[in-house]
């Protein structure tokens, strides 16, 4: 990206040696004192990078040491007594299990006899409960000769560290970090190789995410993926691609299949991960993809259809996601070889296109989720495949479709629990884009049918709170909040939401202790109660968001919060959930950087979010992601990068709700103020002020609105400003902003005006918007007037 400092994307490894488990010093001063070392570790885990490093260590103290490679022979003599007055042999033997018996029993003796003094290394496989070590080297351990060094797993943090060694602070953002740790499998060696390749992409520009990439044919990346999977056998091979192919699949289920000892294996490699109570299984991707390449073909789909086939027809056999989304893939190409959806119970065959439907929803395949709903009207109806149709043709921009696939159920015919999803997911729509629609249309409807169930009306009242914060109405959205909370028929999910509401209502009115009190109750309702981890992870995700800005608004942010995102991360990573990531990504620039101050981590975390946001239903953060990176890219002086991240914002949606205007005014405010434009700054934060006072006028001006205020009059003060206009208030545009003005006064279009300038359409929008907004016109030509107005009156003054 423009403007971005990137370090170390280079070839050559780093020199530094990360963690607390290996000390090059340590290991020279025991060499140094006559005695040997055997470093033990699993494959990648840095044992040939450590010696590396001991023997340049030994190098600077003056000794030289013998590194015997691959394919060298030991030297000649090895086990005959140093001459008088000579230094011992120092050998260093990287990967002694290549060597011949007969020399590793050389290498014995001349340790034992005090001949030389031995650094080696050796692999052990963390799955076998024995020594790595031969017995001839394993005697050594025993008998006190050879001191043992044990190399441990790589951990998250060491990860982490090595990352930045690899690429430096700033290149990668902490969902990127997360699922190039999982990724690794705890391999430093493929850490590295996978680290680059993040950097190499992101270097290169573009919108795709990372993660969505695979090794390119011929990189350092693929030759090391293949590495890796030489270690395994085609038993662990096709059980590892079998994963990958049903992420997220049940341990149970999958042992239907596959050994449990298999299984374990993988599991214990850390190539595969578990989650949750319900043990699902989530393979390593890079990694899994290498193994089902190699694999025969057809050989990981004859599992898949036999644990299909199961799945569908046997009784007993509970529904797996993972399968059920394997068996729709099947039935929309065509295939044979499972039951065909006509041979499938209804309820089952529902089911299963609504899961495959929603999964495609949340990958933001909205042509793939609509194909799943065809294939299921085409049989029989099911609410949740009109839900689902509802999401993507909503992303489709089909709007009126949308409601459309809602309005046509019946209510009363829907299960309560099913209901509810879809009042909500009505409801959030009317809440980002209305249309002409309001949450009257829902109550109607629910009316007409009879339908009382005081749940289902709770998550309009939920929406209502939502709506009431989005309009920057504090008292009235933590009324509407309140209320849910005290239901006690409201549903888990509706308690939560209004949680979060009344907690940001509560801080902005002056009580931040409350709001952050309320957000640790409802932290408390997504605990498991036997683990103590989070029940959902995009509500822990959400939580942790909420009291960082809550803090910062409190002046107190909440401690552990990092501990938290790093586990939630994590988490996300290993699931592999995009959408997930996406909203990681956003807390993450919320917690590591807005409430730290740091706005390079801020610029970092929300860019990279912002190219991960699929799902549907957090349209409703983009402008608001995009006015935090722009006003974190404005206070680090890169003026020109945050205009062209506030031109690339939907103007549709500043029109929906305040908190959308009132947040575009800060971003102005802090641009203006980066560029040195006072007048323009005072105007934004007029506007800013203006939109608030408008939500709730009993709420008086936050902490942060009167900070702006004052720093600005001090500086205006200073400065000798600009003139002020009518009523004391300097209506200055910026320039780009007075030149597309004057345009619009001349009766150009926004696509003449953009050719003009070459600009895009879009951009132009804004920016008529903006000033729209600042010169309080209402129409274009109002603009136009008042600025033709404006100019002359400015040039019959002399100014």
């Amino acid at each position: 990206m423009p403007g971005t400092t990137h370090r170390r994307v280079v070839g050559a490894p780093s020199e530094k040696v990360v963690g607390l488990d290996r000390d090059p010093d340590e290991i020279i001063d025991a060499l140094l004192a006559g005695g040997s070392v055997v470093i033990v570790g699993a494959p990648g885990s840095g044992k040939s990078h450590l010696v590396r490093a001991v023997a340049d260590g030994l190098r600077r103290r003056g000794v030289d040491p013998v590194v015997l490679r691959s394919g060298e022979s030991a030297p000649a003599g090895l086990g005959e007594p140093a001459r008088p007055g000579s230094a011992p042999l120092v050998l260093v033997v990287d990967d002694a299990l290549a060597r011949p018996a007969s020399e590793l029993e050389a290498i014995s003796h001349a340790v034992c006899t005090g001949a030389a003094r031995v650094l080696m290394t050796a692999e052990t496989d963390p799955c076998i409960q024995i020594s790595g070590l031969p017995p001839v080297l394993a005697q050594l351990w025993l008998d006190g000769v050879v001191v043992r060094h044990d190399l441990q797993p790589l951990d998250d943090i060491t990860a982490d560290q090595l990352i930045s060694c690899v690429v430096g602070d700033d290149v990668l953002d902490s969902v990127t970090r997360a699922v190039v740790t999982q990724r690794a499998a705890g391999s430093r060696m493929l850490l590295r190789e996978l680290a680059l390749d993040a950097a190499e992409a992101r270097r290169g520009g573009g919108h795709e995410p990372w993660e969505m990439r695979r090794a390119r044919a011929g990189s350092r990346l693929a030759d090391a993926l293949r590495t890796m999977v030489d270690s395994y056998d085609l038993e662990q091979q096709l059980a590892l691609a079998l994963v990958a192919r049903l992420d997220g699949v049940e341990y149970t289920t999958l042992s239907r299949v596959v050994r449990s000892k298999v299984l374990d294996t993988l599991l214990g490699r850390r190539v595969v991960r578990e989650t949750g109570p319900h043990r699902l299984l989530h393979a390593t991707l890079p990694i899994a993809q290498e193994a089902d390449h190699r694999l025969p073909p057809g050989r990981v789909d004859a599992l898949v259809d036999e644990l299909v086939t199961r799945v569908l027809t046997e009784p007993g056999v509970g529904p797996s996601r993972p399968v059920m989304r394997a068996a729709a893939a099947s039935w929309h190409a065509g295939s044979t070889s499972i039951p065909a959806p006509a041979d499938v119970d209804p309820a089952l065959r529902g089911l299963v296109l609504g899961t495959a439907a929603a999964a495609a929803n949340a990958e933001g395949r909205a042509g793939l989720a609509l194909d799943y709903v065809a294939l299921g009207f085409a049989v029989d109806g099911h609410p949740g495949l009109n839900l689902e149709a509802s999401r993507a043709l909503a992303r489709l921009h089909r709007v009126d479709e949308a409601f459309e696939q809602l309005s046509q159920l019946d209510p009363a015919a829907v299960p309560t629990a099913e209901l509810r999803g879809i009042v909500r997911w009505w409801a959030s729509m009317i809440g980002w884009q209305p249309a002409g629609r309001s949450l009257g249309d829902i109550e109607a409807w629910l009316d007409a049918a009879g339908v009382t169930d005081p749940g289902v009306l709770c998550e309009l009242e939920a929406q209502r709170a939502e709506e009431r914060y989005l309009d920057l109405d504090w008292t009235g959205g933590e009324k509407h909040a309140l209320r849910v909370i005290d239901d006690a028929e409201a549903g888990t999910l509706a308690r939560l939401r209004s949680a979060v509401v009344a907690s940001m209502c509560a801080a902005q009115l002056g009580r931040g202790a409350d709001g952050l009190a309320m957000l640790a109750k409802a932290e408390r309702i997504n605990r498991d109660p036997v683990t103590s981890r989070p029940v959902s992870l995009r509500t822990e995700l959400v939580l942790i968001c909420f009291q960082a800005f809550s803090g910062v608004i409190a002046g107190s942010v909440p401690p552990h919060l990092d501990e938290r995102l790093r586990y939630a991360v994590g988490v996300a990573a290993q699931r592999k959930d995009r959408s997930g990531l996406a909203l990681a990504g956003i807390v993450s620039g919320v917690a590591l950087g807005f409430a730290a101050g740091d706005d390079a981590v801020s610029e970092l975390e929300f860019g990279a979010a912002i190219d991960r946001i699929d799902r549907i239903e957090y349209a409703v953060f983009r402008p608001l992601v995009g006015n935090l990176r722009a006003s974190a890219l404005a206070r680090l002086g890169r003026v020109a990068e945050a205009r062209q991240v506030l031109d690339e914002i939907d103007i549709e949606q500043l029109r929906v709700h305040r908190l959308f205007r009132y947040s575009r005014h800060i971003v102005e405010y802090d641009i203006a103020i980066a560029a040195g434009e006072l007048g323009t700054a005072e105007a934004a934060l007029v506007a800013a002020e203006t939109e608030r006072a408008m939500g709730d006028p009993s709420a008086g001006p936050s902490a942060t609105d009167t900070m702006r205020r004052n720093s600005l009059t001090r500086t205006l003060d200073a400065l000798d400003p600009a003139p002020r206009l009518e009523g004391g208030t300097s209506r200055v545009l910026t320039d780009r902003e007075h030149e597309i003005a004057l345009l619009v006064a001349s009766r150009l279009s926004n696509k003449e005006i953009a050719q003009q300038l070459y600009l895009s359409v879009r951009t132009v929008e804004s920016h008529i918007y903006a000033a729209r907004g600042k010169l309080g016109a209402g129409s274009r030509r109002e603009l136009g007037e008042r600025v033709r107005e404006q100019d002359a009156r400015l040039r019959t003054t002399g100014r």
